[in-house]
């Protein structure tokens, strides 16, 4: 070939590199700017009114946009695992469905309504108490472990499909049903402010945390659950409550329902007991040597023995039919409610801690036989050398000598800032008795004195026939 021709084959390939480079070029390059536009449109979201139609959420998205360009990319996404938005005035909070890698939500104190977690299958924490929604489904949430949603308007709640599902606060609602037979790892279920009037938690032997207060729950069986620390039952129709078998419970709160007896003598963790508003008329409490918080106002005690109790630091009883108290042991006793008892005395011992100075006006009717009475005999347990007698009477040793037994006997109970003021009633039974001793007496003379009259009688009949007898003969 000479060199024409090879000039020219070399022309003519050069010319076809050239044209196909030409043409393949443009065509890679067209390739990877619609797979970048492709990919924007299908794995980017952007920002806008349309995705995010609630002004502050969509604020609070924008964080998430590391780059600035409006879009959330895929790898933005993927990042955005705790979202947190309480208490910020949302009423919307439409595109939550794009952050697919959720594992916790803090949407509490705003203005929902509605709320869609449908696509957040990862989520595992959902706080959304104190807005306004009346449904909530969480069906698609397998993996929650912590659910709450009190202050709500909820009337039903499905959480059987929640296996997982350990903390479930439910407070504030109108829930007339709850089943959680099939939540065996709850350990905390607090669905106080419902409607329930029966709540099984057999299923539940996980529990540490129970809480119905302020329900219509009439019975209640936690013999399976041997864990509870915490068990709070109060403002419910209970007529009674078992506890024995939950010897680790710390606090137990049954007041206002209507229970007569509550034994609480193997539960000797209990550090608080609130049984007040009840009918309850006896307490023991002498195995409970860490109780620091008693209150059983409102029953029907006349005794209880807190002697064992050292660790009282406050103590409730107003309401009842104590008489007498004896607080000596309890040194850290620094709130103290006594009123409408009628107590007697009180006796704090060496107790500096009490916050206020207590008053207390009483009164209780004595028997007496005669203007004096021995006081230890009447006010069973009192301290003598603390007493002052303010009116109609005199303390001389245990005695009271009285100046008219028509009147009351008043006196003063006095332990450093505890002042018992107390008016001792007098019922004179001795003139009853004087009365029928001088019928008696009056009845036993009588007869005396017609035994004396007949034999004078018959003695002077006597001496008369003796006397005529005498004449007749002639002596």
């Amino acid at each position: 070939m000479n060199w024409k021709k090879r000039f020219i084959v070399i022309l003519v390939v050069s010319f076809l590199i050239i044209k196909t480079a030409i043409y393949i070029v443009p065509i890679t390059a067209y390739t990877y700017e619609n797979e970048g536009i492709n990919e924007v449109k299908t794995s980017e979201i952007e920002i806008n009114e349309i995705n995010f139609p609630d002004k502050i959420f969509r604020d609070y998205v924008e964080r998430y946009d590391e780059n600035d360009n409006g879009n959330l990319s895929e790898a933005e996404i993927a990042n955005i695992i705790v979202i947190d938005i309480d208490n910020n005035n949302i009423s919307n909070l439409k595109g939550i469905e794009y952050f697919s890698f959720l594992k916790e939500l803090n949407c509490r104190y705003n203005n929902l309504t509605s709320i869609d977690i449908s696509k957040n299958t990862r989520l595992t924490h959902l706080i959304c108490d104190g807005n306004d929604l009346s449904k909530l489904d969480i069906s698609k949430n397998t993996k929650l472990t912590t659910l709450v949603c009190g202050n709500n308007n909820l009337t039903n709640i499905d959480v059987s499909k929640n296996l997982e599902l350990e903390v479930l606060l439910i407070e504030g609602n109108k829930l007339e049903f709850l089943d959680v037979t099939n939540n065996l790892k709850l350990v905390a279920l607090y669905c106080t402010e419902n409607k329930l009037a029966n709540i099984n938690v057999s299923k539940n032997p996980k529990l540490l945390h129970l809480g119905f207060s302020y329900n219509r729950v009439t019975n209640i069986d936690v013999t399976n659950n041997p864990l509870i620390e915490v068990f709070n039952c109060d403002n419910n129709n209970l007529n009674s409550v078992d506890i024995t078998n939950n010897p680790l419970i710390e606090e137990f709160r049954c007041g206002n329902n209507n229970l007569d007896y509550i034994n609480v003598s193997k539960n000797i963790k209990l550090k608080t007991i609130e049984c007040n508003n009840n009918n309850i008329s006896t307490l023991d409490i002498t195995n409970n040597i860490e109780l620091t918080t008693l209150n059983c106002s409102s029953n029907k005690l006349s005794n209880i023995d807190v002697t064992k109790n050292t660790e009282l630091v406050s103590f409730l009883c107003s309401n009842n039919f104590i008489n007498y108290l004896n607080l000596s042991n309890n040194l850290r006793l620094s709130n103290l409610n006594v009123d409408g008892c009628p107590l007697l005395w009180i006796n704090v011992g060496n107790n500096t801690s009490l916050e206020s100075k207590i008053d207390i006006q009483t009164e209780k009717t004595i028997d007496i036989t005669k203007n004096k009475f021995d006081l230890t005999k009447a006010i069973k347990g009192i301290d003598i050398s603390k007493v002052i007698i303010i009116s109609n009477g005199i303390l001389k040793e245990n005695t009271v000598t009285v100046n008219d037994v028509t009147k009351p006997v008043v006196y003063l109970y006095s332990d450093k800032n505890v002042n018992v003021t107390v008016t001792l009633n007098l019922n004179l039974i001795n003139s009853i008795s004087n009365d029928n001793e001088i019928s008696k007496a009056v009845k036993t003379s009588d007869q005396k004195s017609i035994k004396l009259w007949s034999a004078m009688c018959i003695g002077m009949g006597l001496l008369i026939l003796i006397v005529k007898k005498k004449h007749k003969i002639g002596i």
